[in-house]
């Protein structure tokens, strides 16, 4: 039995109890008695309704494992296809990395090419230049030897001390000797070429006159007995040009410049990610991507730099292909930075002062030293700081003793420093746009150039290996070139 009786059409009320095979019917009892009681093929409806269930599920079953047995005949045609495509992709991706093998090796070499002949360059470069400096010594040696000889064997001239400067001294030794004979004493004296080896210091000497002189009856002396008059000769600076730095952006706010060789410097450029090497010598440029916001850089040695970027890393970068060989994370905000003996000094400002070696690890601090500060380093191993905030300019040994520490109220927003080879002291007023001299021990200052002389809001400034001056001036913008002339006495 059905187990939802269907009710036939014919007859309303009679349920569907056979099926007719012959004629493919369903019959209820009374369609049976009607019209179909001679047909011998006919059967209950439970019974149809069985085998053609048993039948779809003969024929699905059929159908699926056909299909099966289809799929089992492709797999061999299937697989030997893949193991083609397979052996194909290999031979490709073979020649491709032979291609790109060729490639590395071919830039490795060409890179390898370039660097060997940037440091033959720089290498004969130097020899020659040591060569023109020898030569040059060599014969201001004899020149000033033979000026020297000169002013000892004048006679009756034993109380004026030999200096360099003295090309001659006008005057007869027999009236010098003779006192009664003297009123005053004139002494002309005129400068020597080799005047212009000395312009990068600072007080090369001072004649000291010792004289005893009548003194007439009635009426005060011209000179009191042993009167000193002391000459000293100082720097003078005179604009020679102004550089031509091309940038990508041709925007520039230079805030820092170190010298890598001579007539190549680096800078740091605040309007952009790069830092700038110049080569002054063949007025090129070249731009070193280090990321954002580099500040204040320090030389390691002439391939190798380093430079605070950020607010609080200090990166490790090769000059020659501008790759971070180091990032050093200081945990703290920075702005200053400089080398002494190898180790790196970075100010931090509520840390003070850090020391560390090159490979970023922690040697020493001085936390005494805090603030906004531009750092620089002295051939005596100090280090000089100069407070933007608090106008001061203060010396520190690495041990952290403090050599000197002075301000002036004309010496506004102290930043950039250099120093000569002499070991003055030279920093720049950022707001009072003008640069001091300080000597060595802090115990004499004075302005050497000013707005006058054309400054407005330097930012640093540098001595150059070979004697001129190079000053970011008017806010960074302009990178300027000054050279030391001439001389004044005073």
């Amino acid at each position: 039995m059905m187990e939802d009786p269907v009710f036939c059409k014919r007859h309303p009320g009679r349920h569907i109890e056979y099926f007719c095979n012959i004629h493919e019917k369903p019959l209820c009892h009374e369609c049976k008695q009607d019209g179909h009681i001679s047909c011998k093929d006919t059967s209950n409806i439970s019974v149809a309704v069985s085998d053609v269930k048993n039948r779809n599920i003969y024929e699905d079953t059929t159908h699926l494992l056909q299909y099966h047995l289809n799929q089992l005949n492709f797999i061999p045609a299937r697989v030997a296809s893949n193991l083609l495509k397979l052996e194909r992709e290999k031979v490709v991706f073979k020649n491709t990395l032979t291609f790109y093998r060729r490639k590395v090796e071919k830039h490795l070499n060409d890179l390898e090419a370039s660097i060997l002949k940037e440091y033959q360059n720089i290498y004969e470069e130097q020899c020659s230049n040591l060569k023109k400096q020898q030569n040059f010594y060599i014969e201001q040696i004899e020149q000033l030897e033979h000026d020297l000889y000169e002013l000892e064997n004048m006679s009756g001239l034993t109380e004026i001390e030999s200096f360099l400067t003295i090309k001659r001294i006008a005057g007869g030794a027999s009236e010098l000797l003779n006192p009664d004979a003297v009123s005053e004493i004139s002494i002309d004296f005129t400068m020597a070429k080799e005047m212009l080896t000395f312009q990068n210091i600072s007080s090369l000497g001072t004649i000291d006159i010792h004289k005893k002189l009548p003194i007439e009856a009635n009426r005060p002396p011209f000179l009191a007995d042993d009167t000193n008059v002391s000459l000293k000769i100082k720097p003078c600076f005179e604009f020679l040009k102004k550089l031509d730095i091309q940038t990508e952006k041709d925007e520039i706010e230079i805030i820092d410049i170190k010298e890598l060789d001579e007539g190549v410097f680096i800078m740091t450029n605040r309007l952009s990610e790069n830092i700038i090497v110049h080569d002054m010598n063949k007025n090129t440029t070249r731009e070193l991507s280090i990321g954002e916001y580099p500040d204040s850089i320090a030389v390691i040695d002439k391939m190798v730099v380093a430079v605070t970027q950020g607010r609080r890393n200090v990166m490790i970068v090769g000059v020659v292909t501008g790759r971070v060989l180091n990032c050093i994370d200081m945990d703290d905000d920075i702005e200053g930075l400089t080398t002494v003996a190898a180790k790196l000094i970075v100010n931090c400002k509520t840390k003070g002062l850090q020391i560390l070696n090159i490979d970023g690890n922690f040697i020493d601090s001085i936390p005494h030293i805090t603030g906004r500060l531009y750092l620089c380093a002295i051939s005596s191993g100090e280090i000089v700081c100069a407070d933007q905030v608090n106008n001061r300019l203060t010396c520190v040994r690495l041990d952290g003793e403090i050599n000197f520490s002075l301000s002036d109220r004309n010496l506004v927003s102290p930043y950039g420093i250099t120093v000569d080879k002499h070991g003055d002291i030279f920093v720049v007023g950022i707001d009072s746009s003008n640069i001091y001299r300080v000597s060595s021990d802090g115990q004499e200052k004075c302005k050497i150039m000013t707005s006058k002389n054309g400054l407005q809001r330097p930012f640093v400034i540098l001595f150059l290996k070979d004697g001129r001056l190079l000053v970011s001036n008017k806010n960074g913008r302009d990178v300027e070139l000054y050279q030391q002339r001439n001389v004044h006495v005073q």
